[in-house]
């Protein structure tokens, strides 16, 4: 089954990771397919990285290469032999213990590639480019390379203060994607803030917490738990004119928020939370009230969304009027009910411009909303965090970023 897999691969080069210990029971067959493909293809088909961990002993103050010996020997009894080594170090390993790994694990000292820890996981790849790693693979493998290598990351950054409210607070893991795209934008790391506690907050209290942020970012999740605390920050962050981007729930929320206390729908709601709801404006898509088994039914991956001229959208993607985004959702908005508010832009005058939110993206399903007179209150159903690339942030963090400088330089809060 793992070999038809990777057969069925079409591509010319291919990436293969092998994931836990050397040893490992469940790492065995994977082991074994690999050995037996290279039998198949031929070894000049194939290039083995084996990625170890060398530990530095502070009291005696020198590296242990023991465990990078132990696990090459186990490798190697189960028919591979490492073409390099990859030796991950707190600090850079000295050339007597390269050549002692290099000499037990039967290679040459410049196929010991070290990689000690960097200040992010940024500086990794040009380091790699610096120590000519890329030579060998191309040299095993017989490849060229087209271009020389580009890799044009943030080594500045603002120190623009960005709230992203969350109630996955216990590892930066779970918003890692908006994180390193507020990163990639040159901005100093974003707060996470406790969703839940601002359940709690009265006014002045929820006040004092967001004033000194120059934006906030309302991300995706699942389930009723800090909902009520999201919904006090986006209310915050439309009647204060504070930047604002939500995403996938985030979105949502922003529409929830905006028909309870601006249009006075208090009893609006999404059946994710209150299923019994008498005006869902949230629900769960048509194709999912159906499904019983809820594991696997999303609306998942890139998926068209059409870019509608005057809007803030459009602004953002500069005059983009067709892009693929990455989704993952199952509810969605209730186009119907939401009808008497939600404005496509051929539909906007100027009546009752507080009373109404822009489309900015619709298929069969609503992609985008923003509010007009906002510095940047834009909602989107999509993740543009999963696209944002090192040299090329996503367009809508980077309208994001502006709008906070923007206000910061005297716009009103």
């Amino acid at each position: 089954e793992v070999k038809e897999r990777l057969n069925q691969i079409e591509a010319e080069v291919v990436i293969i990771e092998i994931g836990g210990t050397v040893g490992d029971i469940e790492g065995e067959v994977f082991l074994e397919t690999i050995r037996e493909m290279v039998l198949e293809k031929g070894k000049e088909n194939f290039l083995f990285i084996h990625i170890t961990y060398v530990p530095y002993l502070k009291v005696t103050n020198e590296y242990k290469t023991k465990p990078t010996q132990q696990s090459v020997q186990l490798l190697r009894r189960i028919g591979i032999q490492p073409d390099v080594i990859a030796a991950r170090s707190e600090l850079p390993i000295e050339s007597p213990e390269i050549r002692k790994i290099a000499l037990f694990a039967g290679i040459k000292p410049e196929m010991v590639i070290n990689l000690p820890d960097n200040k992010n996981v940024y500086e990794v790849p040009r380091n790699l480019y610096n120590m000519r790693f890329h030579t060998i693979i191309l040299d095993r493998l017989q490849l060229t390379a087209s271009r020389d290598f580009q890799w044009d990351y943030p080594t500045v950054f603002k120190p623009l203060k960005i709230g992203i409210v969350g109630k996955y607070l216990g590892t930066d893991d779970a918003y890692k994607s908006i994180i390193e795209s507020i990163f990639l934008c040159g901005v100093e790391k974003p707060t996470l803030l406790d969703a839940q506690e601002l359940e709690e907050m009265n006014e002045e209290e929820v006040h004092l917490l967001l004033k000194d942020y120059g934006g906030l970012i309302i991300p995706g999740g699942f389930g009723k738990r800090g909902i009520e605390g999201k919904l006090k920050a986006i209310g915050y962050a439309r009647e204060r004119r504070k930047p604002l981007l939500g995403i996938c729930l985030g979105m949502q929320l922003m529409i929830l928020e905006f028909a309870r206390n601006q249009l006075g729908m208090k009893e609006a709601d999404s059946t994710e939370f209150n299923p019994e709801t008498e005006r869902p404006l949230i629900d769960l898509m048509e194709e999912q009230k159906k499904t019983l088994q809820m594991g696997g039914t999303m609306r998942l991956g890139a998926q068209r969304a059409p870019i509608f001229k005057n809007t803030r959208l459009y602004e953002a993607y500069g005059d983009l009027e067709e892009v693929f985004e990455r989704h993952r959702h199952r509810y969605e908005v209730n186009w119907e009910l939401c009808r008497s508010f939600l404005k496509l832009p051929e539909e906007a005058n100027e009546e009752n411009r507080s009373k109404r939110l822009i489309v900015g993206s619709k298929n069969e399903f609503v992609e985008s909303v923003e509010l007009e007179d906002h510095p940047f209150f834009i909602g989107v159903q999509y993740h543009p965090e999963f696209l944002s690339k090192v040299g090329h942030p996503h367009p809508l963090f980077l309208s994001f970023i502006r709008a906070i400088n923007g206000v910061s330089k005297g716009g009103s809060l």
